[in-house]
């Protein structure tokens, strides 16, 4: 877990402004939800946070340690849109190979797997290949992935993007539950605010790269600051 700073925030790419003096503190292990329309900002923070885009003003603090490195050295674990498996490898390989790759025991990354797949339901399933295995439990491999690996941060970038509206609410079932579990910071982008509304938890509006809001959900629902912020939350 990690106490999470962002000061005076400013993104541009080729003279278009993605961020404008974005200040955001996320307190260590806490739940926050990014919420935004496509452009308001929220994957560029992101990848600022991540450590995947360096180009900015501003600065990244982690437990007030001014963040420099890449995004290997950040302890960040990332949820996206698109999830590539390696497909001649069975999901208990695939979720292995990056504890392999950090020198994790045989024996320790049997067990964690074995645990992970436990509560995410897909146990009797680590053999199969990709070829065999459907959008939702995808998913939730990358959900594993995040108790295998015991990150200091996950970040989830649209997750529920391309399921249908039952395994929409199971997915936000399994993230809260591995959120209960890994005691780690997760942030939680979306444009849906129904989304927010189910997850209810402190939220940052942002709007053309600006923070419009940042409280809990149910305070700004109560007080929108602004107009934007009423209208885009309904």
């Amino acid at each position: 877990m990690s106490n999470i700073r962002i000061k005076n925030l400013f993104k541009s790419f080729d003279g278009v402004i993605a961020l404008v003096d974005v200040n955001l503190e996320f307190a260590s292990g806490e739940f926050v939800v990014l919420l935004g329309n496509i452009g308001s900002g929220k994957t560029t923070l992101l990848n600022i946070i991540s450590g995947l885009e360096k180009n900015y003003v501003g600065e990244i603090l982690f437990d007030e340690t001014v963040q420099t490195e890449g995004a290997e050295e950040r302890d960040i674990a990332i949820m996206t849109k698109e999830f590539g498996l390696f497909r001649n490898k069975t999901v208990y390989d695939n979720l292995a190979l990056g504890l392999r790759l950090r020198e994790v025991s045989e024996d320790e990354i049997r067990s964690r797997i074995e645990n992970a797949s436990e509560i995410l339901g897909f146990k009797n399933e680590l053999d199969l290949k990709p070829k065999k295995i459907s959008l939702l439990m995808q998913k939730q491999i990358q959900l594993a992935r995040a108790l295998t690996r015991k990150p200091k941060i996950f970040i989830l970038n649209e997750p529920l993007s391309g399921l249908n509206e039952n395994d929409r609410k199971e997915l936000l079932t399994d993230i809260l539950k591995v959120y209960e579990i890994a005691k780690c910071n997760f942030i939680y982008s979306t444009f849906d605010s129904e989304q927010a509304k189910t997850l209810n938890k402190k939220t940052a509006v942002l709007g053309g790269g600006m923070l419009r809001q940042f409280d809990y959900l149910e305070n700004i629902l109560k007080e929108p600051k602004d107009e934007f912020v009423k209208l885009f939350l309904g």
